[in-house]
């Protein structure tokens, strides 16, 4: 009994610790790949935002009707400028910065602001606050509400056509403000929010020192088209808020007139990082979240605790701001004390985020996964990465909460202790039982036959002797076995049919088939497809005898099919030399892009392998895109599983004029692959009269 037990339980203890280390090893590569993906797509779309406010920015700084509206504030000023402020006026001017300004700007920052300091503008813009921000009914987040200040001014009539427009313009493509400032003067001449930097000016005033200014004198001296981008900064006519700007100069023909620039939401930034607070759709589960830190290692997005629970926020915030410890390498700590006022309302510019792997993305511009110290004091997986967005260093991160991410093989773990205690007491029992030597045959054969008529057709008894009892026991066995056989039989004919389905449709549309669907048609939205055509086949079809040449086809295809489930891809056809395969359709993936090129790869291997093996020259060429598909089955008696659209037929175009041996991609695939494989630029084809830019993918 104590062999059997010994036995036992070191078999059990070997296989639980083998699916331990095992499960863990691959649970923890998945989260790194599914990290290594979110991060992937965020600074894609990170970067195609700024790059898409850039291009707004440089259209909009040489529209006529920005020109014109430049050119038409200017030569209102001077009336403007004439005007005379009385003291009554200048007392209800003071009243609003008293009152309204100067209270919510001392709660976010350190220090008495001073109320002269900040009413120190020109006379032109004390008049227009006065009438376009202290004499504005509109509440003081919506001043931008009010088209004309009703003074009769040739400015404000002015301010009545173009208001409306460039409200629309700020709301519909998402910035904070947009500013038309003088080039001459440095005034800002006009503000869609109407905010207290409106008539100030940007030399001399309360906000010369200010990221505006920055970006204005800067903007000033480009040429036409120039467009400069500043980072994240305490805006003080904000309330002290962070405040990005991005400028442009305005020219009248060859006379530069004065600068276009818009204040940078912040909310943009926040729905892409946060894939709009769907953090557990995208695969982040409960703790995981994607940020943005600066060269001065704070956020620059708001941290996911912030969103989901302020007061928690504010109250770790605080403990782990008093007790980091700057020594450590791995410390995440808090912001200083001048702005931990503004924890109920933004992160960014106040968390601070330090890690050895967010200082390699930000000094050595590299991506990696590091386990390190989280923001909430706990240990979490990481994935970082460079993003170079003009001239501001970023790092984004992806990260999980370790404990979290390894909470499936832990309760595995626990399971498994629970299991191993109520074995150990099974086999123990099932020891004793084995060793009483008054076995009852009778009993036993009634309980195979118990056995066989529940339907357990594994039913063997097992009773020693030469006896009667031995002989209905063999005769029993020997009747299980039979039993067994016809119904192995069977389940191989099954399988057999079940393999032939699968080998004709994928898996998964298969099982759909077998449950009785008929009518199967999808439509899938972002999914990577590969052709590939094997060139020179046809001439050695010329040349070989058909048998050879449809033998060596097969097993160029069979040796692609038996690889093709190691990437997580699906194979769509074979049409004479041609392979079809699509990633990211009925096997959903976030790297579908990656796992198609890594198959690409692998059959260029597969056919420089199998070309040493025969001595023949088989070379083949890959063409590879990324888009919106549909697929669905055709035919009644002899089904064909197929897919259509127009990522399909630029797939297949890119794979025609694609060099031998050579892997093509497009763009979107190569934008998926930045991070993984190097791309060079191939040039663009013509397919069906429009111009696709293709790639080489490096090997």
């Amino acid at each position: 009994m104590l062999m059997f037990l010994f036995v036992s339980m070191s078999s059990i203890s070997l296989i639980a610790y083998l699916g331990y280390s095992s499960g863990r090893a691959t649970l923890r590569e998945t989260i790194e790949n599914t990290l290594t993906g979110i991060r992937t797509d965020k600074a894609y779309q990170i970067e195609s935002y700024f790059e898409t406010i850039r291009a707004q920015t440089r259209t909009l700084s040489e529209d006529l009707m920005v020109v014109s509206a430049m050119g038409e504030f200017k030569q209102a000023l001077p009336e403007i400028t004439s005007q005379t402020v009385t003291s009554s006026q200048l007392t209800q001017l003071r009243s609003f910065y008293r009152d309204e300004f100067i209270p919510q700007l001392a709660a976010n920052i350190d220090g008495n602001p001073n109320v002269d300091t900040y009413l120190s503008v020109p006379t032109s813009g004390r008049y227009l606050q006065y009438h376009y921000i202290a004499q504005n009914p509109n509440p003081p987040d919506q001043k931008s509400l009010l088209d004309d200040a009703g003074d009769g001014s040739q400015y404000s009539a002015i301010h009545r056509r173009y208001h409306p427009r460039f409200r629309r313009i700020v709301r519909e493509f998402g910035y904070y403000d947009l500013f038309l400032i003088d080039a001459e003067t440095g005034n800002i001449i006009y503000s869609v929010e109407k905010e207290v930097d409106y008539g100030t000016n940007l030399y001399v005033g309360p906000y010369a020192n200010s990221n505006l200014a920055s970006v204005f004198e800067i903007a000033l001296e480009g040429e036409r088209g120039f467009v400069m981008l500043t980072d994240f900064g305490h805006y003080r006519p904000s309330y002290g808020q962070p405040a990005a700007f991005i400028a442009s100069p305005i020219y009248d023909g060859p006379q530069r007139i004065g600068v276009l620039a818009f204040q940078v939401s912040t909310d943009k930034i926040n729905r892409v990082m946060t894939s709009g607070q769907n953090w557990e759709q995208v695969g982040l589960q409960q703790t995981g979240e994607t940020y943005l830190v600066g060269s001065d290692y704070r956020l620059r997005s708001d941290a996911r605790l912030l969103i989901e629970n302020p007061e928690a926020y504010a109250a770790l915030f605080q403990t782990i701001d008093s007790a980091s410890d700057t020594s450590d390498a791995d410390n995440t700590s808090g912001a200083n004390s001048q702005v931990s006022l503004q924890l109920s309302e933004t992160s960014i510019l106040q968390q601070e985020v330090r890690s050895p792997g967010v200082t390699v993305a930000l000094e050595d511009r590299e991506a990696g996964i590091e386990i390190a110290k989280g923001y909430r004091g706990e240990r979490v997986l990481r994935a970082y990465a460079h993003l170079d967005v003009q001239n501001i260093d970023l790092a984004i991160v992806s990260e999980i909460s370790q404990a979290e991410a390894f909470a499936p093989i832990e309760s595995f773990s626990r399971r498994v202790l629970i299991s191993m205690a109520a074995m150990i007491l099974v086999i123990t029992l099932l020891s004793i039982w084995l060793a009483n030597k008054f076995l009852r045959p009778i009993h036993t054969l009634r309980q195979g036959f118990q056995k066989l008529s529940d339907g357990q057709i594994n039913a063997h008894v097992k009773i020693d002797g030469h006896d009667e009892f031995g002989e209905l026991g063999r005769a029993f066995n020997d009747m299980i076995r039979t039993l067994k056989k016809s119904t192995h039989m069977l389940e191989e004919k099954n399988q057999e049919n079940e393999s032939l389905l699968q080998s004709i449709l994928p898996t998964t549309i298969a099982q759909r088939l077998k449950k009785g669907e008929r009518n199967i048609a999808d439509r899938f939205q972002n999914v990577t497809v590969l052709f590939c055509d094997f060139i020179r086949f046809q001439a050695l079809a010329q040349t070989l005898e058909p048998q050879k040449v449809v033998a060596l086809l097969n097993e160029i295809v069979t040796a692609f099919d038996d690889v093709i489930d190691r990437y997580g891809v699906e194979k769509v056809k074979t049409s004479g030399s041609e392979y079809m395969a699509v990633a990211g359709m009925n096997i959903p993936s976030l790297d579908h892009a990656k796992r198609i090129v890594d198959f690409a790869v692998e059959i260029l291997r597969i056919l420089n392998r199998i070309g040493r093996e025969h001595g023949l020259d088989l070379k083949c060429r890959i063409g590879i895109h990324t888009g919106e598909v549909m697929a669905g089955i055709v035919g009644q008696h002899k089904l064909s599983y197929d897919l259509w659209g127009e990522t399909v037929g630029t797939a297949h175009g890119v794979q025609s004029h694609a060099d031998w041996n050579t892997i093509f991609v497009t763009r979107p695939v190569r934008d998926r692959l930045i991070d993984i494989y190097e791309c060079e630029e191939a040039g663009s084809l013509e397919l069906k009269g429009r111009s696709v830019p293709v790639w080489t993918v490096k090997i």
